[in-house]
């Protein structure tokens, strides 16, 4: 039978001060970048600065942002979700835009309409009634989102403008709130603040241009059909065209003027590069913020400046997560930092929380490659320092979405090691998330959650071996997508469906069932039709690990070789784009992998050669990985050395390697230990019965078949029927086996009825349709047997007694 194999499934597929003594508010901030006369650069630098600042505070690096109203205003947005009948008339966006507070001639309120006049795409609603824009405060601003979302329902508009202008500099602020309850939280779902405006007499091209990508940008989480899909691309699409062609206009524009025109465009080209997974547009949107910064003046602007940062490191975060080196992130994490220099808890409380949100993501994603735990550690403190400023009374999504980060980060460190607690920590942090992003306000979002809680249940399954949490994972996954669609989303629901095929394999091998396995190998393929390896090569690469990890799994089950060969082909792609340079721990995990395949190989083609390779992975998997660090992928590696080096033993007789497999089986014991993992602690236990048992075979030693009968047996006190048939199953032929073998070197016939007892009770469970090859061999060793007692006892009564004797357990 075959060694046990500890297999590393591939998630998902879940990172101060200021050196002025002056204190800011951090909603209107009175420093201008220059004493440039022309009133509309004056408000195009506001607007564009705010919007940046705005945008970029609520775009997370993974699936959440910044989130609106407080749970007394949900009956709200239910109410106005459930207005809304049906399709829309046309596919354009519509923007409704209040009347502006303190300007009663209207004048700048039309021009905030004028800046959309002719955009493809928008189609742009004036109401007349006036929304206070101009307050401060939690009350005031759940006040404010509370009347714009009343608006929006009366209106079915997509998103609101709502704005103030103060006397007597014609200070506008303006706030841009979408619609709830038609897509996701990604991108920022926070009103935006535009500190500081001082409006001229009408927007010019260059304001026009700011305005319309920064509302594209707003709404883009709303693009929830196909065609509105196709609508925002292209509005995005025509924004950065404008922007790139203001900027190479004859025209003389000031230093400043350049500034805000190259921030307006890194905004369109990011929100553009993570719709597509455009790693072309996201280069540019790098060039275009690291250009506005040279140009800024920290000094002068600093609050800019920090949400350029922020913006920077957004970038940069989404192509660092798809990308197989963590170079980017890197420069993620140094950005946010920057950012965070500037956007400091006295000043910016709000902004501070979510650009410690963002980094925290990207300090976990680094972490889950990375060999060490100090950027997961430092992931879950900024977390949790996040949380110290959002409440769940005060700003109750924005806490439900740290709490699913926090969830993300807790998990990465549980997934190393091999206790539970952080992982249990993990599930209820996700499931506090789940108290307030519902179904109804944020599907996409509520889909997303219950695929990471998913994600924990499955760890907690491989950790404590109770099929509850398995059922619960798949229950989890299965309810996420039906929200997650390749049409809508087919980043997040391939990734999904990666999920879920972790989670159907484990039940496969759970329940001996090749068919769900097979399933399980169907949905991988299926998942990677969607995830281009030039767009996304990082998680390409960690789906074609979980592929090869299914068709290990099939050859275990049902004897089909050539299902090694392709998990082989599979593991070697996945290391193409995965290295241990940049990815020392994901690397480490499919060399585990790729390990296990190719002692499966090499023992069915009798092959040295494969098997030194299998020994060879195992040890480079180590040199990536340890103890302290992450003791589950230490043990994990031990374990695959032990088995190379056991099959080593067998192909060339030497009892050298096979005492060099017990030795690395044991030190995986110091880790799957009885109390903490028992289903491992037997397996691994079984693996060292296994070495043993080949060694007495060899040796005609009846000490080490003795010893291997007393393992299986004490492996059979954790390995229940009801919960892991197919290993005890298992345990019960390797058991029989070894007292077939003990029996052939005595007179006596207590073994061999044990043995009878020990694969009639393996054939309770292994069925001859879904269990072919372990049913072939099962039976062949039972007949074995008999046909032995048989011969001893010379006696068919006997025969028919022990065929008869229920043998569902074996004393």
């Amino acid at each position: 039978m075959p060694a046990f194999a500890p297999r590393i499934r591939s998630p998902a597929m879940p990172r101060l001060g200021s050196r002025r003594n002056s204190k800011r508010s951090p909603v209107v901030h009175h420093r201008k970048l220059s004493t440039l006369p022309a009133k509309w650069l004056c408000a195009s630098a506001a607007l564009i600065f705010g919007a940046i600042g705005a945008l970029f505070s609520g775009w997370l690096v993974e699936f959440f942002s910044p989130l609106v109203p407080t749970p007394a205003q949900t009956w709200l947005y239910l109410q106005s979700i459930g207005s809304d009948s049906g399709a829309r008339k046309d596919d354009t966006f519509h923007v409704v835009l209040s009347w502006l507070e303190d300007d009663p001639s209207g004048e700048s309120t039309k021009n905030v309409e004028r800046a959309f006049a002719g955009v493809e795409g928008i189609t742009i609603i004036r109401s007349p009634s006036v929304i206070e824009a101009s307050g401060s405060g939690a009350k005031w601003r759940h006040a404010m989102r509370q009347q714009a979302h009343e608006l929006l329902n009366d209106k079915r508009a997509d998103l609101a403008i709502v704005g103030a202008v103060k006397k007597p500099d014609e200070v506008l602020n303006l706030w841009f709130v979408p619609r709830l309850g038609h897509g996701s939280l990604s991108r920022g779902d926070q009103p935006y603040i535009l500190d500081h405006v001082t409006l001229g007499m009408d927007f010019h091209d260059d304001v026009s241009a700011q305005l319309t990508s920064l509302a594209f940008a707003t709404v883009a989480p709303l693009a929830t059909t196909e065609v509105r899909g196709r609508v925002l691309d292209q509005g995005l699409h025509n924004a950065t065209e404008r922007l790139s062609n203001l900027l190479s206009a004859t025209t003389i524009r000031s230093s400043e003027q350049k500034v805000l025109l190259q921030i307006a465009l890194g905004n369109a080209l990011s929100s553009l590069g993570q719709r597509q997974n455009q790693s072309e547009a996201l280069d540019g949107a790098l060039v275009a913020y690291r250009t506005a910064a040279k140009m800024l003046d920290r000094d002068l602007a600093p609050i800019q400046w920090g949400a350029t940062q922020h913006g920077l490191g957004v970038a940069l975060s989404s192509l660092g997560k798809r990308a197989t080196d963590a170079r980017h992130l890197e420069q993620a994490v140094v950005a946010y930092r920057a950012a965070l220099d500037e956007r400091t808890l006295e000043l910016m409380p709000f902004r501070w929380a979510m650009t410690q949100n963002n980094l925290g993501n990207t300090l976990r994603i680094l972490g889950e490659r990375a060999s060490s735990v100090q950027h997961i550690e430092a992931a879950i403190n900024a977390h949790k320092t996040a949380l110290q400023q959002l409440t769940r009374e005060s700003t109750p999504l924005e806490w439900a979405m740290t709490q699913n980060n926090l969830g993300n980060a807790l998990l990465a460190l549980g997934n190393r090691e091999t206790r539970t607690i952080h992982v249990e920590q993990a599930t209820v942090a996700y499931r506090l998330a789940l108290g307030e992003i519902t179904r109804q306000l944020v599907p996409l979002d509520w889909a997303t959650t219950q695929s990471n809680l998913g994600n924990a249940l499955l760890s907690l399954y491989r950790r404590d071996g109770n099929v509850i949490h398995l059922d619960a994972a798949i229950g989890a996954y299965t309810v996420s997508l039906k929200e997650l669609t390749p049409e809508h989303a087919p980043f997040d629901w391939a990734m999904a469906q990666n999920n879920l095929s972790n989670a159907l394999r484990a039940l496969g091998k759970h329940k001996g069932d090749p068919h769900l396995i097979n399933r399980s190998v169907e949905i991988c393929r299926l998942a990677l039709e969607h995830i281009p390896r030039e767009l996304v090569p990082f998680h390409w690469a960690m789906i074609q690990n979980n592929l090869g990890i299914g068709l290990a799994d099939l050859a275990e089950l049902n004897g089909d070789y050539g299902s090694l060969r392709h998990a082989v082909a599979a593991f070697r792609a996945a290391t193409d784009e995965v290295t241990p340079e940049s990815s020392p721990l994901r690397w480490a995990e499919i060399q585990i992998n790729h390990a296990g395949a190719l002692t499966a190989l090499g023992k069915h083609e009798k092959s040295k050669d494969r098997l030194e390779q299998s020994r060879d992975a195992s040890e480079s998997a180590l040199q990536n990985v340890t103890r302290e660090s992450a003791s589950f992928h230490w043990a994990a590696a031990q374990v695959s050395l032990g088995n190379a080096l056991s099959a080593l033993g067998l192909i060339e007789g030497s009892t050298k390697y096979a005492e060099q497999a017990v030795s690395a089986y044991q030190a995986a014991l110091s880790e799957f230990t009885r109390e903490r993992l028992p289903t491992y602690w037997a397996h691994t236990q079984n693996n060292i019965a296994d070495t043993l048992f080949a060694l007495g075979k060899r040796k005609n030693d009846r000490g080490y078949l003795s010893q291997a009968a007393k393992i299986y047996l004490a492996s059979l006190e954790e390995l229940s029927e009801d919960r892991n048939p197919y290993y005890w199953a298992k345990t019960q032929t390797d058991l029989g086996t070894a007292l077939l073998a003990l029996a052939e070197r005595e007179t006596k016939l207590a073994h061999l009825e044990r043995a009878v007892g020990a694969y009639r009770a393996a054939m309770a469970v292994w069925s001859r349709e879904s269990h072919t090859f372990n049913w072939v061999y099962t039976q062949s060793q039972l007949g074995n047997a008999l046909q032995t007692l048989g011969k001893r006892t010379h006696a068919t009564d006997d025969l028919a007694r022990l065929r008869l004797r229920p043998t569902r357990h074996v004393v």
